[in-house]
């Protein structure tokens, strides 16, 4: 993989800023298609599992059938909408760029701006044999998918970190954790981002 980042313009609120470019290859993941499919049948097998009770259910109609159905139908729509996201996903390519401002990132479930100043740590993540970039943050991020809101807390308790990034599928990786760890350091230098 190509170890320097590419130059080039995000947009932020409106304003096309200068930034540094790390786009994310998964095409040298080996068995990539195999997995996807598997998550893909897994996801119709549970998501059909509540179809299945909802239409050989009986006929009842007391407060105990209602909530089941409730909770079929909740399941049917959980499992859809996972596949959806997943798939979406699949088919739009990540990015992730290092500007003035911050850290940020665009991918299927939106744009996301992580400040500077709100980053409080970094370090490795190391999962299934994967490296990411994990960082610790202050606050929610500035500008963000909805998401976030719920990933961050999860992420914090599962990996040690709010966000991670994947350095294994990243390119010019080593570049970008130099430089999230030097502007992280040092303010001075994330004026500089623009200019590099």
């Amino acid at each position: 993989m190509n170890t320097s980042p590419l130059r080039g313009e995000v947009d932020l609120e409106g304003k096309r800023l200068s930034a540094l470019l790390f786009p994310i290859d998964t095409s040298r993941i080996r068995g990539l298609r195999l997995s996807r499919a598997l998550i893909v049948a897994l996801l119709i097998f549970f998501g059909s599992l509540p179809v299945w009770f909802l239409l050989t259910a009986s006929p009842r109609s007391d407060a105990f059938a209602f909530v089941a159905r409730t909770i079929w139908i909740v399941g049917v729509l959980f499992f859809a909408a996972i596949l959806v996201l997943l798939v979406v996903s699949w088919r739009k390519a990540m990015l992730i760029a290092l500007v003035p401002e911050g850290i940020y990132s665009e991918d299927a479930t939106g744009k996301t701006l992580v400040p500077w100043d709100t980053i409080t740590a970094t370090g490795d993540y190391v999962f299934a044999g994967c490296r990411y970039l994990g960082i610790r943050t202050s606050a929610h991020p500035r500008k963000g998918a909805r998401w976030t809101r719920f990933i961050r807390p999860m992420n914090r308790k599962l990996a040690g970190w709010h966000l991670t990034y994947p350095l294994f599928v990243m390119r010019g990786a080593v570049e970008f954790e130099r430089l999230v760890q030097l502007c992280v350091a040092d303010p001075a230098e994330r004026s500089r981002l623009a200019a590099m």
